[in-house]
């Protein structure tokens, strides 16, 4: 195709084509094909010499001498689609929240068993009610008398 469809020509089954009743002047010629994508081509047709053709690539310097038109890479319809990423779902906030939360299940008990007997003991004693009303009732400042000399006995030990 020459000038975006001003002169149209259809390629023979030997690979040949012709365009009919081409005045003189420099034209711009396009391949279509459907596999193939083709690099636009400058074809100069002059007024001497019965209307010689010369031919160079719109985008590289010098001339083409046999105007063999090739291919410059397959067409490509698709996008290629990127893999599966398994790491991805790790990174989703749901998938976070679940891991810290099996952590706490695990990591806690162990946090519990390395707890002082008397503060495990005072940690049980202690209901949720009584901490949400009164913050200061594991403060150590806060202990009764009682609680005090115990862990005063313990430290002497």
């Amino acid at each position: 195709m020459l000038n975006n469809g001003e002169h149209v020509a259809i390629v023979r089954a030997d690979g040949s084509f012709h365009f009919h009743d081409v005045p003189a002047g420099t034209y711009i010629m396009h391949a279509f094909h459907v596999d193939f994508v083709f690099e636009p081509m400058r074809v100069d047709v002059s007024n001497r010499d019965g209307g010689r053709v010369a031919a160079s690539y719109v985008n590289k310097r010098g001339r083409v001498h046999n105007l063999a038109i090739v291919p410059r890479e397959r067409a490509e319809y698709f996008q290629q689609r990127k893999p599966y990423d398994w790491t991805a779902m790790l990174k989703n906030p749901t998938m976070l929240i679940m891991g810290f939360m099996l952590l706490m299940v695990i990591v806690f008990p162990k946090m519990l068993n390395s707890m002082d007997p008397e503060e495990l003991e005072q940690f049980r004693k202690t209901s949720m009610t009584e901490l949400l009303s009164n913050p200061n009732a594991l403060d150590p400042n806060s202990r009764s008398q009682q609680q005090q000399e115990r862990v005063a006995a313990k430290k002497n030990r």
